[in-house]
């Protein structure tokens, strides 16, 4: 039996993952990434911070990209939150990136959902001892 995905959006991935949201939820996000040449329409960026390379330098593209959503333990920079800068992107900021990208990814791709159906399918039989 193949279920529809409900849709996730920007502002249930901000509660999931405990992030400060500035911007518009409402958005639906289709998948997570790191990778400012993966961000594309409905996509939530991540911006880390390295040792080497700030991501940060990649949120004007990818908001032009058609992201939904920026990632980040900092705040939106000055002149994304004047005017229209962010919009139509939302700014989730949260304590630790690496940890709320994976949770966020989860979230997006209900991991945590798809993986216990498929055990239950798969051993019924433990479904049913408990």
């Amino acid at each position: 039996m193949i279920q529809s995905k409900e849709a996730v959006t920007v502002s249930k991935v901000a509660q999931a993952i405990d992030a400060e949201l500035m911007g518009d939820g409402r958005a639906a996000v289709t998948d997570v990434t790191h990778d400012s040449r993966q961000a594309k329409e409905g996509s939530l960026f991540v911006a880390i911070r390295g040792e080497l390379f700030d991501a940060h330098k990649f949120v004007p593209q990818v908001i032009e990209q058609g992201t939904v959503g920026i990632l980040s333990e900092l705040g939106p920079p000055a002149e994304l939150q004047s005017g229209r800068g962010l919009a139509p992107a939302a700014w989730l900021q949260v304590n630790d990136v690496r940890r709320a990208m994976a949770l966020a990814a989860a979230e997006v791709h209900q991991m945590a959902r798809r993986r216990l159906r498929t055990w239950s399918l798969r051993f019924p039989k433990l479904r049913a001892s408990r």
